[in-house]
């Protein structure tokens, strides 16, 4: 990285955290971030990373109401299924969600996304689009380490808010093959009724309380 990049990366951090202080706590104007020495930075970090988890988790409990009636799941699956969220068994698997069922199309695997676009203008940073990109491939060929099965639907699960659809927006639009790749799904009925290859991308809303 060149020292240009890496100072604009910095002052950029210094804007956001200054900004966030200001908005979330509503805080006078401050350079906060001048405060922060390393383990206070560090120490933010960390709790950011707590929030991000609960987050993901919040949202995947709400993805599986969605997927349950679209997959006609039956209790005992939701049941472990939800129960493998709390326990944040991914850690442990490949995906963020892999439901495995005797009846091929009950099985789906999931990635949940609960990143806000970095960039002004409702935009991703290049390395959001990098992960986004390597999900999508990761959903339609499978892990290199492990048994895919193919016959299962792909679900990539973004929170449902105006400044991330347009950013999925304008990534679709300037991408010319992401929309082979990945297609929306608005309502249940769209969803086909056999699985194939293509990632459906998912919205789902989560209450502000």
């Amino acid at each position: 990285m060149m020292l240009n990049e890496r100072f604009t990366k910095g002052v950029n951090l210094q804007q956001r955290i200054n900004t966030t202080f200001n908005e979330v706590f509503e805080l006078p104007e401050k350079d906060f971030y001048a405060s922060l020495d390393l383990d206070k930075l560090l120490k933010l970090k960390s709790a950011l990373s707590d929030i991000n988890s609960a987050i993901s988790i919040k949202l995947a409990l709400e993805f599986l109401k969605w997927v349950s009636t679209a997959l006609s799941l039956g209790e005992q699956e939701i049941d472990m299924i939800r129960n493998d969220i709390l326990q944040e068994a991914h850690k442990h698997q490949h995906y963020d969600i892999e439901h495995r069922s005797k009846y091929y199309r009950k099985s789906f695997v999931a990635e949940v996304k609960c990143r806000i676009p970095l960039l002004e203008g409702h935009r991703y940073g290049g390395a959001q689009k990098i992960r986004i990109w390597k999900d999508i491939e990761v959903l339609r060929e499978g892990h290199t380490k492990a048994t895919f099965n193919p016959n299962a639907y792909r679900f990539m699960v973004f929170l449902d808010r105006p400044d991330i659809r347009d950013a999925n927006n304008y990534l679709m639009s300037s991408c010319s093959k992401l929309p082979s790749y990945l297609e929306f799904i608005e309502d249940i009925q769209s969803l086909p009724s056999q699985p194939s290859n293509m990632v459906y991308g998912i919205y789902v809303q989560l209450e502000s309380k």
